[in-house]
């Protein structure tokens, strides 16, 4: 009989030897995801307050936009703008503008001598373009191409400026809008052979405002992923999170059972983001150099993290390398409109 229950006992143990080895081999691949970062938690949270600042609005964003929020560039005139953009002319009549434009020109000027903001600056996560945003091209467009051939004439500076401001909100579709504004104002200048005056280099784009874009939409994205995770552990009732894998993505890129701690999460995912901007802040200057920097590593080479590895380790996947070389490119065609003319001085 105990030879029996002995032979029992031991085929239990073997047929569930599998199941053991399976459950220690899930512990250990477990234990990486869980167990905090060797850096102390107070380092990391000082260096990322370092990042949000780099991530803040600058100065000259944050102000009042009532004047640019009631303006109006009517159908009639938009139509006028493209039509002019497409044929070359660059010009379009300010002899015959409606009085709704010529309104919306004295709110730009007023705006831009009031020196004005863009209202309060909100993470907007590169979603939609409110209607600022079109109203901001809309007015850019028409300062421009109603304007004499004076390159410093008010109107024009006006838009200038406001291009810039757009870059200074750090918000990626301002940043992107400000960039694709100065694109036109070169366009707009060389179609009418014109050199620009000294204002042209006051509001030039810079390579660094793009590295301040990606730090403000970092920030901004982190803060949707801590509501994120904190709104799972709510309806869990203060359980762990757990993370649901995407079947396109490789075993490697989730935690095994998708188990993860939420306050470690959010420390390794700040941890990387402070690592990739900090080594990427000395090369702010040169875009390619920036691009460069960064380029996330090798999947397999990430954190093991499952915020840093579900978007690849990119700090910002919106803005990818072919987008930085198009702003690369509007940076150095607006010096060489500038360095064309003897008495402007780029200024740095």
């Amino acid at each position: 009989m105990r030879t029996a229950r002995s032979k029992l006992y031991l085929l239990i143990l073997l047929l569930g030897l599998p199941a053991i080895g399976a459950v220690v081999v899930t512990i250990v691949r477990a234990v990486p995801w869980l167990k905090m970062p060797d850096e102390a938690v107070a380092s990391i949270e000082k260096r990322w307050a370092e990042v949000e600042k780099w991530g803040a609005p600058a100065p000259a964003a944050i102000g009042d936009d009532s004047e640019l929020n009631s303006a109006v560039v009517d159908k009639d005139v938009q139509a006028s703008i493209k039509e002019s953009s497409e044929n070359g002319s660059w010009r379009i009549d300010s002899a015959h503008l409606p009085q709704s434009a010529v309104d919306a020109l004295a709110k730009l000027i007023a705006w831009h001598k009031g020196n004005g903001g863009l209202g309060n600056q909100n993470c907007s996560l590169s979603v939609g373009l409110p209607r600022l945003h079109l109203i901001a091209l809309r007015l850019f467009e028409l300062a421009l191409l109603s304007a004499t051939d004076d390159p410093e004439q008010e109107q024009v500076v006006a838009a200038l400026h406001l291009a810039q401001t757009l870059r200074a909100s750090r918000e990626l579709p301002d940043v992107a809008l400000g960039f694709k504004s100065a694109s036109l104002a070169v366009d707009w200048a060389r179609g009418r052979g014109l050199k620009p005056g000294q204002a042209w280099s006051r509001y030039r784009p810079r390579a660094e405002e793009v590295f301040f874009a990606l730090a403000r939409e970092t920030t901004c994205m982190e803060q949707t992923q801590n509501e994120l995770l904190a709104l799972s552990r709510k309806m869990l009732l203060g359980g762990p999170v757990f993370t649901k894998r995407d079947p396109s993505e490789p075993a490697e890129a989730r935690p095994p059972l998708g188990l993860v701690r939420e306050y470690r999460e959010l420390v390794m995912n700040r941890q990387f983001i402070a690592n990739q901007l900090q080594r990427a802040y000395p090369e702010r200057h040169d875009l390619s150099k920036l691009a460069l920097a960064m380029t996330p590593p090798p999947l397999n080479e990430l954190p093991k993290c499952a915020l840093v590895r579900s978007r690849k380790g990119e700090v910002s996947p919106i803005v990818a390398a072919k987008q930085i070389g198009r702003f690369a490119k509007i940076i150095e065609a607006y010096d060489q409109l500038i360095a064309a003319s003897s008495t402007v001085k780029i200024q740095r």
